[in-house]
């Protein structure tokens, strides 16, 4: 059994021939996990912004419109109107960019945590190594408050603004690491059932019903 809290980490899992007739199951995993950067994005402030102005650039611009719209065709009339909402967007509506909740004072502590790491284990000094794992529980500590914290005044906006989306954000996130630890819980239920239905053997013999529910477990995950 193959047991991990990053299923997003492991490449591929499958059997391989063991001693007599217990089987290997070899799990391919990445040994650090991917930093994947996402880029920014332009926010639009709608509650900020200037509708009266927003409203006489559109009525200029009807009227223009208007006056030359059939004189051109349905793509060069698409793209005129298009770049005029993109520009009467960016000059009455207020932007932000999105930002990362991983700050610079997290980022020097990481790559300070990282240094010590380095010197204790280019010197095997136990001094060295204490202070490494001492300031490495410094910055975990540091690393779930600021999440918490980032969290907590995300739904916090989104509930003062009775706006439910972050919410459910947060939870799709949460479901989303969990979702191969379900499926191999599954495969682990069917592989018990279908063993149930397929032998008589009592629960009282047990090694050859472990045998036999590892054979078909192995065979569930292979088939993932």
């Amino acid at each position: 059994m193959f047991c991990t809290n990053k299923p997003g980490l492991t490449k591929s899992i499958h059997g391989l021939p063991g001693l007599s007739d217990h089987d290997i199951v070899r799990a391919d995993c990445y040994v650090r996990a991917w930093d994947i950067r996402k880029p920014t994005r332009k926010i639009y402030l709608w509650s900020k912004a200037d509708w009266s102005e927003l409203k006489a650039c559109m009525i200029e611009y009807k009227d223009s419109f208007m006056r030359q719209y059939l004189s051109r065709s349905v793509e060069v009339n698409y793209n005129d109107f298009k770049s005029f909402v993109d520009s009467v967007m960016n000059t009455c509506i207020p932007t932000k960019r999105t930002s990362s909740r991983f700050n610079n004072t997290l980022k020097r502590m990481c790559r300070k945590k990282q240094r010590l790491f380095n010197r204790a284990k280019r010197t095997k000094s136990a001094q060295h190594w204490e202070q490494y794992k001492s300031f490495k529980r410094d910055t975990m500590k540091a690393i779930r408050k600021h999440r918490w914290s980032y969290i907590n005044n995300v739904l916090q906006l989104g509930l003062d603004q009775r706006d439910t989306k972050p919410f459910w954000k947060y939870v799709d996130r949460i479901m989303l690491e969990w979702h191969h630890l379900w499926i191999m819980v599954f495969c682990t239920l069917i592989a018990c059932l279908k063993l149930a239905s397929r032998t008589s053997i009592s629960y009282k013999c047990s090694p050859t019903r472990r045998s036999l529910i590892s054979r078909s477990f192995m065979v569930q995950i292979i088939q993932i």
